[in-house]
């Protein structure tokens, strides 16, 4: 007899019964199909029956019996709040559908997510799930293969939070209700004229866009003192109904932090915004948005906390300076002697910014990495530097991307008279009057060499005029780098008429050790002149 062994759909034979079979097997083939309709139909929401099975959590766990259907009403162990971290697979099918709710409300079911060795829930953005009402509602796919059961579906109402959820979210250290709340099916923007958008929610309660880090609280009083970033959004909605008080956090909050409040009430209820220590920074108004940023790190009182737009420029005082991620991101000095500025490091991230201006026209400042390594020096002029990495501690970890003024050196000096020189070994041009010296990085007084102070690649030239220095005789004009030449020309022409030439070299300094001079000697003659206004002149054009 061509009779199958059934136990799902797909173990049915479309061959099945065959002319041979007798008619009294018929009964044995109907049953195979009712088994396989019946295990199909467990997969199917809404298909076998329309009321949902009452399944009792036990140990964190469910194991629906065979041939139930695919609608599950959770009931607590206790008949109370309970956990499900499983649901097991051992008479579901492959690729089925659960559908499965809360029995009862007032109290609340919480479906884990990723807890167990097999069977468990997988939920979109891994966050576990609570119901709460009985018209909340989570679909999973049956994945027997992987031992998985994945959220494919949940009601708007349990809309993923805007912000990930926080270890304790209703218990914080210092009291008050939970920070974390969802919304669903409305756009969300700032109130107030001239509005913009924060995030947006589909008809359905899912999340289209969101633009800030943002909570929406509960109507409540808001202790967030217990908190510790990065527990805390950014931006923070509220519609109270009475006064309300926000406590600020104090943990791990960096110079700089900011937080914009928005108070949604329409009836003039206000928002009084209380440091950690709990005395007041300000109230926000119904209908009214503020800003509070930390003046230090983790701030206690209201005087470690301002309001408004904080500044994008800041006024160092005339003294050595050590940043942190959270000073402005334009800093002005007037230094009167060589002042020291020290680069961030805590809280940095990569492709972080920070404008360092020198207003002083004579004065130098020092930027260090915080390793105490000099990156460079100015005057009268400005460099925008770039955290190449998070957290830099030296100089490689950041880059000159803008320089203007001494902070992008360039120089040029000529001889005032005529140099004669007497000897064919190499002679040092002596360059004596600067035309331009923005960074006063050359010497014109005593070595007539240039030591630039900002690191990079130069442009430098040596434009050579001489005579006498004989029929057949050659001369030669070199770029010296640290005592050692790095370059040589020979100059046009073996006559004892005048002769002349020009070059350019670019070459990469250092910053800080390497220097450059102008040297000429000749073959034959130790008699010659180099004559007045011969040149040596250079240019910063980039880091590297």
């Amino acid at each position: 007899m061509a009779l199958e062994s059934v136990t799902n759909v797909n173990d049915l034979v479309k061959a099945n019964p065959t002319l041979s079979d007798k008619r009294h097997q018929g009964d044995d083939h109907i049953r195979n199909i009712k088994k396989a309709l019946l295990a199909g139909l467990n997969g199917v929401p809404g298909l076998a029956t329309a009321l949902p099975t009452s399944s009792t959590i036990s140990s964190g766990n469910i194991t629906p019996s065979a041939d139930t259907n695919s609608f599950l009403s959770l009931v607590g162990e206790a008949g109370a709040v309970d956990i499900l971290d499983t649901i097991t697979h051992t008479n579901l099918y492959n690729g089925g559908l659960l559908l499965v709710k809360s029995s009862t409300s007032g109290y609340n079911i919480t479906l884990n997510h990723g807890v167990g060795s097999g069977d468990e829930l997988i939920h979109q953005g891994a966050h576990d799930i609570i119901l709460t009402n009985t018209d909340q509602y989570v679909l999973y796919y049956v994945d027997k293969t992987n031992s998985k059961n994945y959220e494919i579906f949940r009601s708007p109402s349990l809309m993923l939070p805007l912000k990930e959820t926080p270890t304790s979210p209703t218990t914080p250290a210092s009291g008050g209700a939970t920070l974390y709340a969802y919304d669903t099916g409305k756009e969300i923007t700032e109130s107030g004229t001239g509005s913009t958008e924060i995030g947006l929610l589909d008809d359905q309660g899912f999340l289209l866009r969101l633009t800030q880090s943002t909570t929406i609280l509960t109507d409540a009083a808001h202790d967030m003192s217990g908190y510790s970033l990065p527990e805390v959004s950014a931006t923070l909605l509220i519609t109270p109904t009475a006064a309300r008080i926000i406590t600020l956090p104090t943990t791990k909050v960096p110079k700089g932090w900011e937080l914009k409040i928005h108070n949604l009430a329409s009836d003039g209820s206000h928002l009084t915004i209380n440091a950690s220590g709990g005395t007041e920074i300000g109230i926000v108004l119904g209908t009214q948005s503020e800003t509070f940023y930390a003046l230090q790190n983790t701030p206690t009182t209201n005087a470690h906390w301002g309001t408004g737009k904080r500044a994008e420029s800041e006024a160092l005082s005339d003294a050595a300076k050590t940043l942190v991620a959270g000073d402005a991101k334009i800093l002005t000095m007037t230094p009167s002697v060589t002042r020291i500025v020290t680069l961030p490091t805590t809280n940095v991230p990569l492709g972080y910014r920070v404008t360092i201006w020198n207003l002083a026209s004579d004065k130098l400042i020092t930027i260090n990495s915080s390793d105490a390594t000099a990156k460079m020096s100015f005057q009268d002029g400005f460099v925008t530097l770039m955290a190449k990495q998070a957290t830099p501690t030296g100089v490689a970890h950041w880059k000159i991307v803008e320089s203007i003024g001494g902070a992008k050196p360039h120089f040029a000096a000529n001889l005032n008279a005529n140099q004669a020189i007497g000897s064919t070994s190499p002679t040092k041009i002596q360059c004596d009057t600067e035309e331009v010296d923005n960074n006063a990085n050359y010497d014109s007084s005593v070595n007539y060499r240039f030591t630039p102070t900002v690191p990079g690649v130069y442009d430098l030239q040596i434009a050579v005029l001489t005579t006498g220095v004989g029929s057949g005789g050659d001369a030669f004009v070199h770029l010296y780098k640290n005592g050692a030449s790095v370059k040589s020309i020979l100059l046009s022409g073996r006559a004892s008429s005048s002769q002349g030439s020009t070059f350019p070299l670019k070459d990469l300094a250092n910053g800080s050790t390497d220097y450059y001079e102008a040297f000429i000697d000749t073959s034959i003659d130790n008699s010659y002149t180099v004559y007045a206004k011969t040149s040596f002149s250079g240019v910063w054009l980039s880091e590297d």
